[in-house]
This record gives C-alpha cells, structure tokens and sequence, in this order.
C-alpha cells in the first residue's frame, strides 16, 4: 500500500506535540544540545530544518542563533502551520529530500535532519545538505534505530506481520553506525554521537495504538499494514500487555569540511 505521508501527518498535526513518553522531546534535546556544544553564532546565519513538524526545533534554534535565518520544510501544511504560530521562519511545503531545490549551493550554515530517516531516501538527502552546506557547515541527523521497541517488535509486531513487511513499512537505520557511514560517505566528517535510551511501558493495544499513531512513531507502519488488521490482531494478543521496553536513537553531529 502507498502511503499519503503529507495526508498522514496533516491529521495528526494537532496532537503531535503531546509526544506522550517524552520520546521525541529526548531525541531533539540530544541532537540539539550537540548543536549548542559545537555550533558557533554569527551574523548572517543561515539555519534549515529538513523536516520542520511543529517547529519544536526551530523555537530552540531561534533561542540559540538570535538573528539567524530560519528556514523550515515538511511535507505537511498542517504541521507547518501549527510552527508558524510559534516562531517566525521561512516556511517551505515540500519533500525534504528536494532541499537543494530551496537553497543555492554552499548557503547553509546548519542543517537538522529530526526524525525524517523512515521518509526519505537518506544517502540522496545527506548529500543534498552536504551541497547547500558551507564548508564548515554542520549536519545534525536524529533518527529512532532499529533497537527501539524490541520487546513490541518481537512479543507482538512479529505476530501481526513478517519482519520484511515490517522493514518496508518502516525502513529505520539499523543503529548509529550505519549513518555514520552515510555521513562519511557524503564527505562529511563526525563531530558528535550519541545513542539515545529511554524506558517505555505500553499498558494495551489500545493505548499502544493510540500513543503510535499520534506520536507519528508507528502511524505510516499501521497505514500500510491497515488498521483494521493490526488492532483486530492486537487485541488477540492483549494477554502480552504491559510490555516493558526501551526507546533507542542516534542523535549524530556532522560538520563539512573547510
């Protein structure tokens, strides 16, 4: 099943920034803090966030560069719209992965790639930003790997689907190094890593679902698998609940060399 990624996120929009567990809070603060470590302001700075949402990361931003130049790009209007009530920034609706079709080569003094790696073809996207990137530019990827939620994956996501269906519906780097090679690969050399842990209880089927689809973790892998399969199975399978498990990303800081 094709998958309306735009449509997906524009009807969960009003309810992203619940972010119920913190997990998405946890991965930004980690890529961001990285930032503020290595990333110097100065006038005329130009700043783009592949992948913008609701502006979570640009409010930071604008706090951290005062007087930079924010640029945000998602495929979801509704999710822009939400970020421009809370900051001012260029808002741009497109694919993120086309970003070199929104900025001149060698223009960006930073680039943030949040949670976009499911969406996007990651090597074609990281050489994108190595293009509009200055030398000396940075990169910041944050992206949930594939050791996140085993405990789901294995006591219920194996018994819904196969493993392959589950890949193709979402199609997560298997843990930091794998990007790191992509990074390296594009030309970029590595600043910072980070592998990100947090605990997470899902109590039922239900709240998983409901916590997956608003979070935007699992919305795209239950929109191809359908809805009405996974809940149907999931309830069969209540007597797993509460599975106990762990939330794991990479938080990774790439700079462009002079």
């Amino acid at each position: 099943m094709s998958v309306d990624i735009a449509k997906l996120y524009d009807g969960i929009a009003t309810d992203y920034d619940r972010d119920a567990y913190g997990l998405l809070r946890a991965g930004r603060d980690a890529g961001l803090a990285q930032v503020r470590s290595s990333v110097e302001s100065h006038p005329g700075m130009n700043v783009v966030d592949l992948g913008a949402g609701t502006g979570e990361s640009l409010v930071t931003l604008g706090k951290t560069f005062p007087g930079a130049s924010l640029a945000g790009i998602d495929l979801s209007a509704e999710m822009l719209a939400i970020a421009e009530k809370k900051i001012a920034f260029r808002s741009i609706v497109s694919d993120a992965a086309k970003v070199a079709d929104h900025f001149e080569p060698q223009t960006v003094d930073l680039a943030l790639m949040h949670f976009i790696t499911t969406f996007v073809d990651v090597p074609g996207t990281v050489r994108a930003c190595h293009q509009i990137l200055r030398p000396g530019g940075y990169l910041s990827i944050v992206s949930t790997t594939l050791e996140a939620f085993r405990k789901l994956l294995n006591e219920v996501g194996l018994k819904l689907a196969s493993m392959d269906e589950l890949m193709k519906a979402n199609p997560v780097p298997t843990g930091a190094d794998a990007l790191t090679n992509i990074l390296r690969e594009a030309g970029f050399e590595i600043v910072a890593v980070e592998n990100v842990v947090r605990p997470v209880s899902f109590p039922s089927p239900l709240e998983t679902m409901d916590f997956g689809v608003k979070s935007g973790f699992f919305t795209h892998i239950i929109e191809a698998l359908g809805a009405d399969r996974i809940m149907s199975s999931a309830l069969a399978l209540e007597s797993a609940f509460p599975i106990a498990d762990e939330y794991r990303a990479a938080a990774i800081l790439a700079r462009r060399p002079r």
